[in-house]
């Protein structure tokens, strides 16, 4: 069986290697943000459950949690977009 022609269409991209110091950074990163997705998951089901009369307190937890989560977020999708697009 032989190798046959290579053309375009069965080329495979040859992308750069991504140093393992990066890739470990960027699962760091990905966990933080995973546990930040917990956290507000915990935050909003404590938020509906809790009596009227602490219900301002817990939006006010929730609100934090969504922060929280959002700038984790910023964190990961920055670190992500460096590995796309490296900088040259």
């Amino acid at each position: 069986m032989g190798l046959g022609r290579l053309t375009r269409r069965n080329r495979v991209p040859i992308r750069p290697r991504i140093a393992p110091d990066v890739i470990d950074r960027l699962m760091e990163v990905y966990l933080e943000w995973r546990e930040e997705c917990a956290s507000l998951g915990a935050a909003y089901e404590r938020w509906l459950s809790v009596p009227i009369e602490e219900r301002n307190l817990a939006f006010a937890a929730y609100r934090a949690a969504l922060d929280r989560e959002e700038q984790a977020s910023a964190v990961y999708a920055k670190h992500l977009n460096e590995v796309a697009h490296p900088a040259p």
